[in-house]
């Protein structure tokens, strides 16, 4: 047991490598208001790795700013980027007691989809994909490509059902099909 003084913080400390330089020590630290912090001292100044509160959150820091942290609703994280960095990158969107409402991000091969993903995560259909190479759009339904864009438009698989007009610059003409 390691105890503080009366109304003290108590810590341990640690020197690796003889102590010869800062980036040697560091310092396990329990606080008087109930948080635990293990701290390096390699800026000069101890600085936060990681903090446990009393009220069960961890917060993970780089260069003593926090990047990580536990709350009571799940994680946060304090800054504007998360990065998966991997040959393909998932975020599985796994809603808790449905069936057939959850999603995959996935970016693989240079190109971005968002999946509808089985409860099991065995099975994936595309409803969206950018093709990161030639930058075509693709929308799906049912797994079946409906509409996907080209550098000259639009192409459209199906059926257009407007609940409304649609307008087109004039010069340009609309063709039936006379036997459709």
């Amino acid at each position: 047991t390691v105890l503080g003084p009366e109304g003290g913080a108590a810590e341990v400390r640690f020197k690796a490598d003889e102590g010869d330089d800062n980036a040697d020590l560091w310092r396990v630290h329990a606080d008087t208001g109930g948080s635990w912090y293990l701290q390096d001292y390699s800026a000069g100044s101890w600085g936060n790795n990681i903090k446990c509160t009393g009220n069960n959150a961890v917060e993970l820091y780089y260069g003593n700013t926090k990047r990580f942290e536990t709350t009571a609703d799940g994680v946060k994280i304090p800054d504007s980027t998360l990065e998966i960095a991997d040959t393909t990158c998932l975020i599985d969107l796994m809603e808790t007691g449905a069936t057939d409402s959850n999603h995959r991000i996935r970016n693989g091969s240079g190109n971005f989809y968002v999946q509808k993903i089985s409860d099991d995560k065995g099975t994936t259909t595309d409803q969206f994909k950018i093709d990161g190479g030639t930058g075509v759009v693709e929308l799906y339904h049912n797994g079946n490509k409906k509409l996907d864009t080209r550098s000259d438009g639009i192409n459209v698989t199906g059926d257009i059902h407007p609940t409304g007009h649609i307008y087109m610059d004039s010069g340009y003409g609309v063709a039936f099909d006379p036997y459709g």
